[in-house]
């Protein structure tokens, strides 16, 4: 009977050595993926922190994007509206040079004439 009350007591023993070593795994292992896991969830804070600074730049850049687009479609209609003027200006200019070149022959042609009376 002592012989199976020490048998005893070293299996107890061996049996609760083998759980502590157990425990202590797997406290290591909780601690290892508490650990690995709070990086990872910083990670993804500083990822999506990121995400949202350069939401906020591409629509700022939209926006800009579309000021510009705006302002290219207002130039383009002056540069329409000024290539109208520079047409009637041109066409105006020849107008005048004729008349001008009418009104020296005139003037030549009186000069040259005796006028009789």
């Amino acid at each position: 009977m002592v012989e199976e009350i020490s048998v005893k007591k070293v299996v107890d023993r061996k049996i609760a050595i083998a759980l502590v070593i157990i425990c202590i795994i797997l406290a290591v292992g909780i601690v290892g993926a508490v650990a690995f896991y709070s990086q990872q969830i910083n990670t993804i804070q500083s990822k999506a922190s990121e995400i949202a600074s350069l939401t906020s730049q591409v629509s700022s850049l939209t926006s800009q994007v579309s000021s510009l687009t705006s302002q290219v479609s207002s130039l383009t209609s002056q540069v329409s509206s000024l290539t109208s003027q520079i047409a009637d200006n041109s066409l105006q200019i020849q107008t005048l040079t004729s008349q001008k070149n009418e009104l020296q022959d005139i003037v030549s042609l009186a000069k040259s004439t005796i006028w009789v009376s």
